[in-house]
């Protein structure tokens, strides 16, 4: 019949297999493809096909005429690099690669911490990302102990402000005062601020004292034991005594406590018994004699001469004057006897 019989052949590009999946990857697209053809992978999130933030986030696998897949890229997770170095903080991988999504944990040397706060957080993540870069680095910061004001120290200089770890401060007392009040006694010390957000061995200086001396006989102080630095006490002369063993001398004195823990010395500085003969209350017509110490005024006696007795002085004490026979009253025929040396009235003879 001159024609062909039969199917008609009808040439097809050849198939190939399935692809396999890829791992950092997925297939996008149609899979299995033919001769010709080409199966795509897209990275997924993080990863590149050269494990750098500057390759390609794609490849594509070509199906050859003998129906295999042709030779493959690969998806690599994008690398960091080695861990930086962050403030004050250590970690335990700061020299191996960290690869994207993994993390770094990051821990605050002794006294620091994120913020600088006390009770705040002392460790940390840094994460790798997808640019290659880490997100979280931190640098811990000192540790504040707060601040010195000059209420924090009683009696002391020292420079005003905040305070972090590890600082010292140096403490210098006042004139007049050391840390345990005694003369003799550290006056200098240094507060630390500590790794617990505290100062360490804070304390008030202390005003020196100065021991007051049991009153004597002489003499009386208005404050007993002990006073402290630039205190007065005041000293009342006994009965019987001033500060010049004068009847007109004044009848007390003070002292103040000084730095070196004694009382300051004074002028007067004592009380002594009253010499109240000193002015010779009796006059030249007797002798005086003084009561003894402690005796109140007038304090004396007079020994008055033949034809003199002790009268009133208008001054609350005696003195020798002529007595009443005085210019012979009785005259020439007779013998005058003073009656007031023998209990009569004043005047009487």
């Amino acid at each position: 019949t001159g024609q062909l019989t039969g199917t008609e052949a009808v040439c097809k590009p050849v198939v190939c297999a399935a692809a396999k999946a890829a791992p950092h990857a997925a297939i996008v697209g149609a899979n299995p493809v033919h001769f010709g053809q080409a199966v795509r992978y897209e990275c997924e999130t993080g990863a590149s096909t050269t494990g750098l933030p500057s390759g390609a986030a794609n490849y594509s696998v070509s199906c050859l005429a003998g129906g295999k897949l042709g030779p493959s890229q690969a998806c690599e997770p994008i690398t960091c690099g080695a861990a930086p170095t962050a403030s004050f903080a250590v970690s335990g991988g700061q020299n191996a690669e960290v690869l994207f999504g993994e993390k770094v944990a990051y821990t605050c040397v002794t006294g620091f911490s994120v913020d600088g706060g006390a009770a705040s957080a002392k460790t940390f993540d840094a994460v790798c990302t997808a640019d290659g870069n880490f997100s979280g680095v931190q640098s811990c910061k000192a540790i504040s102990c707060g601040d010195l004001t000059k209420d924090s120290m009683k009696h002391a200089q020292y420079s005003l402000g905040e305070y972090r770890f590890p600082q010292s401060i140096p403490v210098v007392c006042d004139t007049g005062a050391t840390v345990d009040a005694d003369p003799d006694g550290e006056s200098t010390f240094h507060v630390s601020c500590g790794a617990d957000g505290k100062f360490a061995n804070m304390t008030d200086c202390k005003p020196i004292k100065c021991p007051v001396p049991p009153n004597p006989t002489s003499h009386a102080a208005d404050k007993t034991g002990e006073v402290t630095y630039e205190e007065n006490v005041l000293f009342t002369c006994s009965t019987g005594y001033s500060t010049d063993g004068t009847p007109i001398g004044t009848k007390s004195f003070s002292k103040q406590c000084e730095a070196s823990g004694s009382l300051s010395r004074s002028s007067p500085g004592s009380c002594v018994d009253i010499d109240f003969c000193y002015d010779s209350p009796c006059g030249a017509s007797g002798i005086c004699t003084d009561s003894g110490a402690g005796v109140p005024a007038p304090g004396y006696t007079c020994a008055c001469f033949e034809g003199f007795e002790e009268k009133p002085n208008g001054l609350g004490g005696t003195t020798c004057s002529e007595d009443d026979c005085a210019g012979d009253p009785c005259g020439v025929g007779g013998t005058c006897t003073d009656l007031s040396k023998v209990g009569g009235g004043e005047g009487a003879y």
